[in-house]
């Protein structure tokens, strides 16, 4: 079978979630990858790879200019696709994200003349921001392509809930464990004021990723104001704040002056975030909403145990208690855990469940297992 997977992304943390579907699904088909210029292929890659999207765009600092030419770097790598679809004879076509709603639909369109079935990962029901505002083209989307992958039960019923009418379209494919993900770092490239802060403290926790309402972030702000202000406990926040975050605005004056909280608002670059995550005793992602994260992955890479919201599929993939915690997802119940874990269990405790989340993450979601159930799933039924 010929199969051609688009992320147009492709980097990052994105690129280990990619590279495993990838290279175990190419162990049983032919596959070909189209994505990101800046994509890094790993030394024995049995996958053909495209990388065509966003060569100008993606080393550009973001403003309006980067949108228009992303835009346009967009539609361009989306006509190359047509012209490789055309020209070479495909079975399936799984796109793995879809950026640009109104300019999907008119692709999705095309590629359904040349192809046999189209199948579209749903990493997220709905945008993590502003996501109800796209519902009518989702519907439209979910109608065009044949297959709806989702990452577990909880996001299905999720699913159902608000496009029930394809419920018959829906396979679950559980996300894979983040392969060989670089976990060192070198304390040399690493900020001296930042290292001095981190050594100050004995109990360090951390929140990372991109900073946006359904993070939770001023929650859990609000949460260590209230209650962690004076402790010898250190709160990291490391991610880049997306505008129109009203609720964390507001905190940010109260944030910064916070001798035990260390705010970094930008993009924080592998080195840095690799030291930050290995000196911390367990990471926080107090989400509002969420479909999946791949913080789970990362975590299990660094052998650190988490703390999560119960949101979308998070909670299939721990045993609570033993490798990671899950409470309710409710500001009151989030910082009691948070009090109870940081108080009653040592760092020896929690380091050995990170050791346990590990070696579970490893043994149960196993990239190879995973891509045959897809290909069983999702693939063969043409």
């Amino acid at each position: 079978m010929k199969i051609m997977m688009i992320d147009p992304w492709g980097i990052n943390n994105i690129f280990f979630y990619t590279n495993g579907l990838c290279s175990s699904i190419a162990k049983y088909e032919d596959l070909t990858l189209v994505t990101n210029c800046y994509y890094k292929a790993i030394a024995d890659a049995k996958y053909n790879i495209m990388p065509i999207f966003f060569r100008i765009s993606e080393k550009m600092n973001s403003n309006k200019l980067r949108k228009i030419i992303r835009g346009i770097e967009y539609i361009y790598s989306y006509k190359k696709i047509i012209n490789e679809l055309k020209s070479k004879h495909y079975d399936v076509v799984h796109i793995q994200w879809l950026l640009q709603y109104k300019i999907d639909i008119y692709f999705l369109k095309e590629i359904r003349k040349y192809c046999k079935k189209i199948v579209y990962t749903a990493h997220n029901v709905l945008p993590h921001i502003n996501g109800e505002q796209y519902m009518n083209d989702l519907k439209i989307i979910y109608g065009l392509v044949d297959t709806i992958v989702l990452h577990g039960e909880s996001i299905k019923k999720e699913f159902i809930h608000l496009f029930g009418e394809f419920e018959n379209k829906i396979v679950i494919q559980r996300h894979g464990t983040y392969l060989n993900q670089n976990t060192q770092y070198d304390i040399n490239e690493v900020e001296q004021s930042i290292i001095d802060k981190v050594q100050k403290y004995h109990w360090i926790c951390i929140f990372f990723g991109g900073v946006f309402y359904s993070k939770g972030v001023d929650r859990l702000a609000k949460i260590w104001l209230e209650h962690f202000k004076n402790e010898d406990k250190l709160l990291i926040i490391a991610g880049r704040k997306y505008a129109e975050y009203k609720e964390l605005d507001a905190l940010e004056e109260d944030i910064n002056k916070c001798s035990n909280i260390l705010y970094i608002n930008r993009y924080v670059e592998d080195n840095l975030l690799n030291y930050l995550i290995n000196k911390s005793d367990i990471i926080l992602l107090p989400y509002r909403h969420a479909s999946m994260s791949g913080v789970i992955f990362t975590a299990a890479e660094f052998k650190k145990m988490a703390l999560f919201t119960d949101t979308g599929a998070i909670a299939e993939y721990i045993i609570d208690g033993e490798n990671s915690f899950v409470v309710e997802n409710q500001d009151e119940v989030f910082g009691k855990k948070l009090k109870y874990i940081s108080s009653h269990l040592s760092k020896k405790v929690l380091a050995a469940g990170g050791n346990k989340f590990h070696e579970y993450i490893i043994n149960n979601y196993s990239w190879n297992n995973i891509a045959k159930k897809l290909i069983e799933d999702a693939y063969n039924e043409i």
